[in-house]
């Protein structure tokens, strides 16, 4: 019986052991021809696609200033919150004849110390710049 135990666990320890083999790593033949191992690895370019975005700075509103007025108008000067629109797209990436532009709306204005005291919409303008350019 002692001897039957024996030869099961040997067994059974033979079997673990070439178990084992099998989950271990996986190892690189050496080439004796040129004394290294041979690595290759194909890396597929990124193709992530372009995007066009719009950001408006935080603020606390817009205050004006009297600026450039005359007897036949009043004229009140702001600055409004910076927008910036970023396009990463690449000119293939943009359908011919497409385009993106900045657009503003306002409601009435109303007088901090008397609501009944308003300036509406229609009066109204705007005259934006380019902060930055790229010819990119």
């Amino acid at each position: 019986m002692r001897m039957t135990t024996r030869i099961l666990a040997a067994s059974v320890l033979g079997l673990a052991l070439a178990g084992a083999g099998l989950a271990g790593p996986a190892l690189a033949d050496d080439d004796p021809a040129t004394g290294g191992v041979d690595v290759s690895v194909n890396i597929q370019p990124t193709t992530t696609p372009g995007q066009l975005s719009m950001t408006v700075a935080d603020n606390n509103g817009v205050s004006l200033q009297e600026n450039g007025s005359d007897a036949a108008a009043r004229q009140f000067t702001g600055t409004l919150p910076t927008v910036t629109v970023t396009d990463t797209r690449t000119p293939e990436e943009i359908p011919a004849g497409e385009y993106w532009a900045v657009v503003g709306q306002a409601s009435q204005f109303v007088a901090a110390d008397d609501p009944a005291k308003t300036i509406g919409p229609e009066y109204l303008g705007w005259k934006p710049h380019l902060i930055s350019d790229s010819s990119t």
